[in-house]
């Protein structure tokens, strides 16, 4: 009996050991989460429980320079699922496809997958939309995407200027993927506690931190930091600090609870604009003796306007409440919309020169064709137009070739339309007078290579020409001679101060630089030859804004598509100021090449863009195309760049037809574009006509008169 009591009691005190020991482990283990872990294991928490969602911003708006609305984007809803919650596959992707128009098994690899989250079908029809959403199918979400879906209401109209987005709305060619960060505005943020499914659980009482996040006074820096009870965040600091013994015994006496009241906010206010310049206080030089982090740091110093103010303060709040706000389970950052953009384009005139190029384009059989107009005085562009175009809500599927801005991103020899920058030069530079005269003949030897006119007939009746004659007449060995007259630095130098080896700065996207080997690798032929447009490789763009130059008393202005940007209620106008880009030219040399341009218009080989009742001038061009770095004997660039009116200049139009069939020259091709369009649009920019004016004679050229007057 006392042996088997002895045994009980040996098991009831090992008994008690391991009970013991586990139950200090137990306690050990507690005291490792609880005091130890305690953050690891609350964020694994929340994780669990609380759910984040981005909100997409609505993207801003894009108009013409009038207020005719080019894209907008319009709220869609998206179907959503989870593959997980998904009771019956097949008979969910049955009804999905039936009413989305899809194939069946498609939607069911999604439905299989397993996932937890998985996108069906993006900014669907609302008529669609409705129907899934009444067959209410487990696992399956309708999801109204506020970034939206783009919409072109002019269809065609400026496809090349405005491109296209993507199907998150993001822009992707064009004004649109220009100003990006423009239109796109800020994406929201909801955080929230959720269930397994997604849906929001409501919760009670908001830490500090969150609330402060919520504050819906953000961009009010003074409140904002009187809220934080200067007592933390270093912005809060910075400002007691600097303000009144006076101020800072009211800050001192200030609670910190319900709004602080208004002596003490104005007291605040005005010791602040005593050291603060602008409407923001957030700059490099108030910090230099505040810490900051450096994230923090980063957005002041870039940030001067007040506009990020909200993104500041959120991250200054995370830095001083990290603790709370990784407990902030019902936090809401509405998301900022985007801004609406004012381009310089016209839509009328934009209408116009599409509808006249294509005409062309098609009537010479071309291959494409471009169009560019211009206001000298400040760079704007009136309408820019590639043939052929396409549909910017179909862009993502249009073939890259035509999608490319060829006004922009393309190069090309500029032939005789590059004479004038030729003149220009030799005028400006002193080195050549209106009377002098240089050899017009048939033919010139340079350097053992033989240059002669476009046509192996053309020469100058008495062998030499002034500088009008040889640019109204388009003599490639004139221009030779006035090339060779002033030299290889001077026209190098003229070249480059004329924008021309480099890009312009236009704001769209892809912009090339054009081809100008520097002065010094120039041999005596190569200066012959840029002399009249070939051996160098210019953009549409480029040539637009050297002509812009002479047209605006040698001020050369950064061309430029959009004029002014606002929110999308209208407020907060930001209007953009024109960039001049230099002052290549004297405002004589101008006026002497204007008249120039006049002489080619009514003497020379552009009288087909005469435009009945105003005064005009242009040049016209013609150039084969270089193919795989070699010229084509059979393509040809046809071309004309012009002014109107030539005695105040309202626009500079510059027109390329490529590969046009039968006829191929810039006089016959180019030239009459000029006219048809000048004609509808000059008086859409208020310029009334005069009387002397004359008018454009449109008959096709005989053979013998054609061959004479080409370039």
């Amino acid at each position: 009996m006392k042996s088997h009591q002895k045994v009980m009691k040996v098991r009831f005190f090992l008994l008690f050991i391991v009970l013991a020991l586990c139950f200090f482990l137990l306690i050990g283990n507690l005291l490792r989460i609880q005091a130890f872990e305690y953050n690891r294991y609350r964020k694994l928490a929340i994780n669990q429980q609380v759910g984040q969602i981005e909100i997409n911003a609505l993207r801003g708006a894009i108009y013409d320079r009038n207020g005719s609305c080019l894209a907008f984007s319009v709220a869609r809803p998206s179907i959503a699922v989870n593959a997980k919650m998904v009771t019956n596959p097949e008979r969910t992707a049955t009804y999905l496809a039936l009413a989305l128009g899809w194939k069946k098994k498609d939607i069911l690899a999604t439905l299989e997958s397993g996932a937890g989250f998985a996108w069906i079908a993006r900014k669907i029809d609302e008529r669609v939309a409705n129907q899934i959403e009444r067959l209410q199918l487990p696992g399956v979400y309708l999801i109204n995407e506020s970034s939206g879906k783009r919409f072109y209401p002019k269809a065609r109209i400026a496809c090349h200027i405005l491109g296209y987005t993507g199907v998150d709305d993001q822009g992707l060619e064009g004004a649109e993927a220009n100003y990006e960060e423009i239109l796109a505005g800020k994406v929201g943020l909801m955080r929230s506690a959720m269930d397994q499914r997604g849906r929001i659980i409501p919760i009670g009482r908001q830490s500090e931190g969150a609330a402060l996040l919520n504050m819906a006074d953000y961009k009010e820096p003074v409140k904002f930091a009187v809220k934080l009870k200067f007592a933390k965040d270093p912005v809060s600091r910075y400002i007691k600090e600097h303000c009144s013994p006076e101020t800072r015994q009211q800050l001192n006496e200030y609670s910190g609870y319900g709004m602080p009241p208004v002596e003490l906010m104005q007291a605040v206010t005005d010791d602040l604009n005593k050291l603060i310049k602008g409407p923001c206080f957030f700059e490099e030089k108030r910090f230099a003796d505040v810490w900051l982090s450096e994230i923090v740091r980063k957005l002041v110093i870039q940030d001067r306007k007040g506009e990020e103010l909200q993104a500041i303060n959120r991250l200054l709040i995370e830095e001083t409440y990290p603790d709370e706000i990784v407990q902030a389970h019902d936090l809401y950052i509405p998301p900022v919309p985007g801004k609406n953009i004012y381009l310089t384009i016209d839509e009328t005139v934009q209408y116009i020169v599409e509808k006249e190029l294509d005409k062309q384009v098609k009537k010479f059989h071309a291959a494409g064709g471009t169009v560019i107009v211009m206001d000298p005085s400040n760079g704007d562009i009136l309408a820019l137009a590639n043939s052929p175009s396409y549909m910017p809500t179909h862009g993502i599927d249009a073939s890259r070739a035509v999608v490319r801005n060829k006004a922009v991103c393309d190069n090309y020899e500029p032939g005789s339309t590059f004479k004038i920058i030729l003149a220009a030069a030799a005028f400006d530079c002193g080195k050549v007078s209106t009377t002098d005269r240089f050899f017009s003949g048939h033919s010139l030897e340079i350097g053992g290579y033989s240059l002669r006119n476009a046509n192996d007939g053309l020469s100058s009746i008495n062998g030499t020409e002034t500088v009008e004659g040889v640019i109204t007449y388009s003599f490639n060995t004139g221009s030779a001679a006035i090339g060779l007259r002033i030299g290889t630095p001077v026209l190098s130098s003229y070249c480059e101060s004329l924008g021309f080896g480099k890009a312009t700065g236009v704001d769209m996207p892809g912009e090339a630089e054009g081809i100008l080997a520097p002065g010094k690798f120039w041999k005596p032929i190569n200066l012959a030859t840029i002399s009249y447009g070939h051996g160098i490789s210019v953009t549409p763009m480029q040539m637009v804004q050297a002509y812009g130059a002479i047209a605006n008393e040698g001020v050369m202005m950064r061309p430029r598509i959009v004029r002014k940007m606002s929110d999308q209620d209208g407020k907060n106008t930001n209007v953009l100021t024109p960039k001049m880009s230099g002052k290549p030219l004297k405002a004589k040399t101008s006026h002497e090449v204007l008249k120039i341009l006049k002489g080619v218009c009514e003497n020379g080989t552009g009288k087909a863009a005469l435009v009945k009742g105003y005064s005009v001038g242009g040049k016209t061009g013609t150039a084969n195309m270089v193919v795989n770095g070699m010229y084509a004997a059979d393509k040809y660039i046809a071309s004309f760049v012009g002014v109107a009116p030539i005695e105040d200049p309202r626009y500079v139009m510059l027109i390329k037809v490529d590969e046009p069939k039968g006829v191929i020259w810039g006089g016959s091709v180019a030239a009459p574009l000029f006219n048809k369009i000048g004609s509808q649009i000059l008086w859409r920019l208020g310029v009334q006509p005069k009387d002397d004016g004359k008018a454009a004679d449109l008959t096709p050229p005989a053979p013998e008169k054609e061959e004479k007057e080409a370039e």
